[in-house]
């Protein structure tokens, strides 16, 4: 498919943009993935255990290498980042204006 983005992200608590280009997940329309982030930071204080990958969707073997993605503004937990720096948004307000 061409490029094209589904909706701007922005974070839920605090309203600030996280992404300005992204795709909407073509079965469970509440999920986004982006490459380019804004306002984010990677959480390092903790670690992403197996039961938490696994409700969000995620295959047990995926634990080591995924991060949680924290609002740098607020620290929500709005995203995971996986090993291709690719950004899964599942607490994000999308926005196509």
């Amino acid at each position: 498919r061409d490029w094209r983005s589904d909706a701007t992200l922005s974070c839920p608590c605090c309203f600030t943009t996280l992404a300005f280009d992204s795709i909407q997940h073509e079965v469970h329309e509440h999920l986004f993935a982006a490459a380019f982030v804004t306002c984010c930071r990677v959480d390092r204080s903790s670690r992403v255990d197996q039961e938490e990958a696994v409700d969000h969707g995620w295959p047990a073997d995926s634990v080591p290498s995924l991060r949680r993605i924290l609002c740098r503004r607020c620290g929500a937990h709005v995203a995971y980042r996986d090993p291709d720096r690719i950004y899964h948004f599942f607490n994000a307000l999308p926005s196509s204006a």
